[in-house]
């Protein structure tokens, strides 16, 4: 039998993925190179990111009783095919484990700094494997409870801060040009838009209401594009340039500043669980695009053996995460020089090429 998901419950997983590498990347990355004109690149990126959004739209739509990688196997040679799906794969899991790294180094760093990042990642494995082993219908329900917790704390956030803007903080605009918000827009397109590959791992015909598919995502996108404006709208205009280039997690700070009624203070950490509700989204759609191609490519139908594969996958991506840099400075280069155009390649590129051949087949 199929698992089911509505349009809201795989809109919410979109959500999500748009805004998962928004802590300590995007947001770090944006401000240090490209500082009061990060919301140029905002512009530039939210134009542009309508490119791959209707690749993705446009491969959901061909063939929608398949996933992506069934689809790729119906327009290419078998072996060409068999090694373009297994670059996306192998891709998807090395970003999702550099995320993950990211996630744990945040939690370390403000919530737990004496506890060893090995036993940060341990405790995620077993929520994790839970979602994952009882299906897509579940992470659906789930992913659409944790959006309306997330879509509270970010009222509560935009209620808290609304008082401190300063809108002088965001001058001068363009003091350099437009080549380096230009650049950095494509970077944002790489790390927020580019991962909602992801997604193409259901068919579409698995979705209940289908015809409502691509309106719905399109809103979805512009409304995940909105709350990311007003983020750096935010961190610009309260914390002021100057400020928020010193600290890697700029949005964790300005949460300090939130006071709600005049009295209510020190939220900053609960507020800032909606990051970590996306980021465990990404991941758990990562793994479930890996395993779903696993099960695909080896014809595995044994539910036991599909948990196995499930756990298996699970455990060594989120140990492996901890081995991926010596220390958090060698991954902020990693992820700010070469991160960006790895994923620009495998899963915007290869797919972009990909929609052309599905036009042909057409």
């Amino acid at each position: 039998m199929k698992e089911k998901i509505s349009t809201i419950q795989i809109c919410s997983i979109a959500y999500f993925i748009l805004l998962s590498n928004n802590l300590g990347i995007i947001t770090y990355n944006l401000l240090q190179y490209t500082r009061q004109d990060s919301l140029i690149s905002l512009i530039i990126g939210f134009i542009l990111g309508f490119i791959p959004l209707l690749i993705y739209i446009k491969i959901m739509n061909y063939r929608p009783d398949l996933t992506f990688f069934q689809k790729i196997e119906t327009i290419l040679p078998k072996k060409i095919a068999n090694i373009i799906n297994l670059i996306i794969s192998g891709t998807i899991l090395y970003i999702i484990s550099v995320f993950f790294y990211n996630m744990t180094d945040f939690i370390s760093s403000q919530y737990l700094s004496r506890t060893p990042s090995m036993i940060i990642s341990i405790v995620f494995i077993p929520p994790i494997i839970y979602l994952l082993t009882k299906g897509l219908t579940v992470i659906g329900r789930t992913t659409f409870v944790l959006l309306i917790i997330s879509l509270t704390l970010l009222t509560l956030t935009i209620l808290g801060l609304f008082s401190q803007i300063e809108l002088q903080n965001i001058l001068p605009i363009l003091e350099n040009g437009i080549k380096g918000p230009f650049k950095h827009a494509l970077v944002y397109i790489c790390y927020n838009i580019v991962p909602l590959i992801l997604i193409t791992s259901i068919p579409l015909n698995n979705i209940t209401d289908k015809e409502k598919f691509n309106k719905r995502i399109i809103i979805t996108y512009i409304f995940a594009s909105m709350v990311m404006f007003t983020v750096f709208f935010l961190i610009l205009t309260i914390l002021g340039v100057n400020i928020a280039t010193l600290y890697q997690f700029p949005e964790y700070d300005l949460l300090k500043k939130i006071s709600l009624v005049g009295f209510i203070q020190r939220t900053e950490s609960t507020v800032s669980l909606r990051w970590i509700f996306y980021i465990l989204i990404i991941v758990v759609m990562g793994i479930y695009y890996v395993t779903e191609y696993i099960k695909h490519t080896f014809k595995i139908k044994n539910q036991q053996t599909n948990k196995i594969i499930i756990s298996a996958i699970t455990i060594l991506i989120i140990i492996s995460a901890n081995f991926l840099f010596k220390n958090s400075v060698v991954a902020n280069i990693f992820i700010d020089n070469k991160l960006s155009i790895i994923i620009g390649i495998t899963l915007f590129i290869l797919p972009l090429l990909l929609s052309l051949k599905l036009k042909r087949t057409k």
